[in-house]
């Protein structure tokens, strides 16, 4: 596919969407990983770089599960943009995390269900 432009498209400073710019730098992902996680993105970081900083603000064994969560609905609002017309913003987001969250909490080991559910309750609250 051959796009007429490949700058982000969530954000108006015409930076060209790459890994680290859509689901860290852009204004739309920063927005999104304060609301959601209150986790403060410096400009300019990096994957993987950025995931020791993530996992020491969230102090959860479940810091992955919410970086990789936060990214799809990132990624999420990102194409409900493009192919259906649906302006991106953080409550849309947040909804896509947390329905996504509660189905990943099906899966969870029953070793470690209680303190995921626990987790879970904790972040909705922010």
């Amino acid at each position: 596919m051959i796009l007429q432009s490949y700058d982000c498209v969530l954000c108006n400073n015409a930076s060209e969407e790459c890994l680290n710019h859509l689901f860290l730098n852009c204004s739309f992902a920063e927005q999104c990983w304060e609301a959601i996680l209150q986790v403060n993105i410096q400009q300019n970081t990096t994957f993987p770089s950025i995931l020791p900083f993530i996992r020491d603000a969230l102090q959860s064994k479940f810091h992955m599960v919410a970086t990789i969560l936060l990214c799809w609905s990132i990624w999420t609002a990102r194409n409900d943009w493009i192919f259906k017309g649906l302006h991106p913003n953080e409550a849309s987001c947040r909804r896509v995390f947390f329905k996504e969250l509660k189905l990943v909490s099906l899966r969870v080991k029953p070793s470690a269900s209680d303190r995921f559910h626990l987790w879970m309750q904790n972040i909705q609250n922010f």
